[in-house]
């Protein structure tokens, strides 16, 4: 410690000059020479919540943190073989890592207790976990059949993209475990690391390493508490408005009840989802229920007046009786086939995104290619091994 830190400044940064570039090649990468080589690897990922409303998404994430400071070596020869110690983060110089995008960013380690270890070589490792709350912007067209695509957006503050070169990998072997910690509303089906060159105002370059999180919902809840009692209300309302014997005052209140029902489910829908120009296709399916009652309700009272105008007419009297039959079975067949539409909706999207913890997501052109500046980085055993 004595000699390491003997005319070692935690203000200033390292810097390569020259010599070192000449006789060191691995801070040499891809045609360009950087001071600072930083490495995030993940080792734990805990989804929190997803505001889809506010489209903030929450998480609690642990990134193990590698910097080099060639300022930091020592021949470990000489010293018994010690070829690592811990210190102190107050004690030597850290990049400034930061999260883009971010709304809230809580660091959980307290301060006396920020430990990093130093190796012989000069690489420093620490373990950095956060509470992140970031921008998430939403497709709620599919809802509740969704997958939803979230990023987080690590960089450093204030330097320039030429004196670094930051990457994030996920180790292969753990990513069906990066893949289960979703909650009880979001699977987490897709874990992939990248890059990305971010130009902000004035075309001002940051380089970010991306982690890219794919969610998908569990549509089940909606399933079980909004589309099978709308059916239900829809099978009985329909039926108790042509009832042969059923007055007009009584015709009205069922329908009005299903109409209030129906408006009470579609605003807690809408509770659910960002204030966008696009439909969901729940709420579609809500608004067909309220037209199948507001037609039901039209043509009943029509036929009532039709049926008693003709009543001594047995012809027309029968044509009004096998009308209502007709308009009957037809808003019932179509109740039926929505349902069921629903349904198959339904099994299609867990047959094909419900494999949990599969974390093979890259056939999907849909999801893949939104992101296209982003270029990724698939991790293998050796990437957690050395920062070079």
């Amino acid at each position: 410690m004595k000699k390491l830190f003997k005319s070692y400044d935690s203000r200033v940064a390292p810097v390569i000059d020259s010599h070192f570039r000449q006789s060191n090649y691995f801070y040499f990468y891809e045609g360009d020479y950087y001071d600072w080589f930083i490495q995030l690897i993940i080792s734990q990922l805990k989804m929190i919540d997803l505001d889809e409303p506010q489209e903030l998404f929450t998480t609690s994430v642990t990134v193990q943190h590698m910097w080099m400071d060639l300022r930091l070596m020592w021949n470990e020869s000489e010293y018994d073989d010690i070829h690592s110690i811990y210190i102190r983060q107050e004690h030597i110089w850290s990049p400034p890592l930061d999260v883009y995008s971010a709304s809230d960013v809580k660091d959980h380690r307290d301060q006396d207790f920020r430990i990093v270890r130093l190796f012989n070589d000069g690489l420093l490792r620490t373990y950095v976990t956060m509470r992140l709350t970031t921008n998430c912007p939403l497709d709620m067209t599919e809802f509740p059949f969704d997958i939803q695509t979230c990023e987080l957006h690590f960089g450093l503050s204030g330097v320039d993209v030429d004196n670094y070169n930051m990457t994030i990998v996920a180790p292969s072997n753990e990513l069906e475990e990066l893949c289960g910690m979703g909650n009880s509303a979001w699977d987490v089906i897709n874990v992939t690391c990248g890059q990305m060159i971010h130009y902000s105002v004035r075309r001002a370059k940051a380089r970010l390493a991306v982690l890219r999180l794919v969610l998908k919902r569990n549509p089940l809840f909606y399933m079980y508490m909004i589309i099978l009692p709308t059916f239900i209300i829809n099978l009985i309302a329909i039926g108790g408005v042509f009832l042969k014997k059923s007055s007009p005052m009584e015709r009205l209140t069922i329908g009005f009840t299903h109409i209030m029902t129906m408006t009470f489910i579609l605003g807690l829908v809408s509770e659910k989802i960002p204030k966008t120009k696009e439909i969901p296709l729940l709420g579609k399916y809500i608004v067909l229920s309220l037209c199948m009652m507001l037609f039901a309700l039209v043509v009943s009272s029509l036929l009532k007046k039709f049926c008693a105008i003709t009543v001594d007419n047995r012809r027309f009297g029968n044509l009004g009786q096998t009308m209502k039959i007709i308009v009957l079975f037809g808003l019932q067949f179509l109740n039926a086939f929505s349902f069921f539409y629903m349904i198959y909706r339904f099994l299609k999207f867990e047959l094909e995104y419900g494999r949990k913890g599969s974390c093979h997501f890259r056939d999907d052109e849909k999801n893949y290619t939104k992101y296209s500046k982003m270029y990724f980085e698939y991790s293998t055993e050796a990437d957690t091994e050395l920062i070079y």
